[in-house]
């Protein structure tokens, strides 16, 4: 912890079994979007932070309490609902010349390749970090001008904190970046890089 970064939210869990399945959850599988620390080698089950040798009680837990977050898995999910719903043809996880996408797909208004992101416990500044972290992965694969690049990310209180830093920008505008913003009850908005101004002006 001491060589940690004080500016990444640390999220504590009962056992390694729950980390992993934490990460799993909400950020896909491991080796594509997250690794074990290089200088402690998370392989060996550690003690757990829930028995009383430890000194920490209870189970998943953020600094501030935060339950049942918005994660990557459930705005994909609900992504590609949307999407098939509309005569898309899906596929997941797509590789493409710079990495691997999280959602392509084909449509009658062409191909679209989208870079989905989430919550986690982590709050604002873990919202703030993944949908920068987003918009960069999207904008390394813009390779194509015939292609639609696109974030889907959901509409949160966190989430709309993080879009209040982009009033006044010009910035999706000139990437020509689109936008999915999903939501709990399975509804998507769809935005292009105008329109999305609208949006944070509102929020």
């Amino acid at each position: 912890m001491a060589r940690s970064n004080v500016n990444v939210p640390k999220i504590f869990f009962s056992n390694f079994d729950e980390a992993i399945a934490w990460l799993r959850e909400n950020r896909g599988e491991e080796g594509e979007k997250w690794k074990r620390c290089g200088r402690c080698q998370t392989g060996a089950r550690p003690l757990s932070f829930g028995s009383r040798k430890s000194g920490f009680l209870g189970g998943p837990r953020s600094a501030i309490g935060r339950t049942d977050p918005f994660t990557e898995r459930k705005v994909e999910r609900i992504l590609i609902q949307y999407l098939k719903d509309r005569g898309y043809k899906v596929r997941r996880r797509a590789p493409v010349a710079s990495g691997i996408v999280d959602v392509a797909a084909k449509g009658r208004d062409g191909h679209w390749l989208i870079e989905v992101k989430g919550e986690d416990r982590g709050g604002y500044g873990s919202a703030e970090m993944n949908f920068q972290m987003g918009v960069g992965q999207i904008v390394s694969r813009m390779t194509d001008p015939e292609i639609f690049y696109a974030l889907a990310f959901p509409m949160t209180s966190d989430f709309k904190k993080v879009l209040r830093k982009y009033k006044g920008s010009v910035g999706f505008e000139r990437l020509n970046l689109q936008f999915f913003v999903t939501h709990r009850d399975g509804k998507v908005d769809k935005y292009d890089a105008a329109t999305i101004r609208n949006l944070i002006d509102r929020v």
